[in-house]
């Protein structure tokens, strides 16, 4: 599979899951998004690690997850890319804020926080808008690719074992 269609199919593969349509919940989509990091994160753990097996009744966080991931990987492979980890980071940082209250104090500006910094590294701009279609679709578009560069980064450090 080239490269293009791996971005697209990782895009497509979140987008799918996230649910992102008119009126959707933000923290319902953040909830998802996480998850479906959570999984790439397991996986890059399992991976790289001798026997995988072992880990099969470890009740990692996330935040040991993303830890072990990290600490796995080769940091030589696409340095360009350090950002995605304090992106995961910010996600759960979000998500950890909203985790045990419906309206946590904060939220609007941590998840401002995560928008930016993931926006920031990104190649190209977001198309400015007003609204809050516009906010869920940049919301959806960012976690997207957020999971796809982190995907590209599994994909990197596990094909170096082949």
């Amino acid at each position: 599979m080239k490269a293009n269609d791996e971005i697209y199919a990782d895009i497509s593969r979140f987008q799918e899951h996230l649910g992102l349509k008119p009126g959707a919940d933000i923290q319902m989509l953040l909830l998802k998004a996480h998850l479906l990091i959570e999984e790439l994160l397991q996986s890059m753990i399992e991976s790289l690690v001798r026997c995988p097996d072992e880990l099969s009744d470890a009740r990692f966080t996330f935040q040991h997850s993303l830890c072990l991931a990290k600490a796995l990987r080769d940091p030589s492979i696409l340095p360009e890319l350090v950002w995605v980890w304090d992106g995961v980071r910010h996600l759960n940082s979000v998500r950890n804020l909203m985790a045990h209250k419906i309206n946590p104090k904060g939220f609007e500006e941590k998840l401002e926080v995560l928008m930016s910094m993931v926006e920031g590294n990104l190649p190209l701009r977001i198309k400015a808008g007003t609204g809050e279609e516009h906010q869920l679709a940049k919301l959806g578009l960012i976690l997207s690719l957020l999971g796809s560069y982190l995907s590209k980064l599994v994909r990197a450090n596990t094909n170096t074992l082949k």
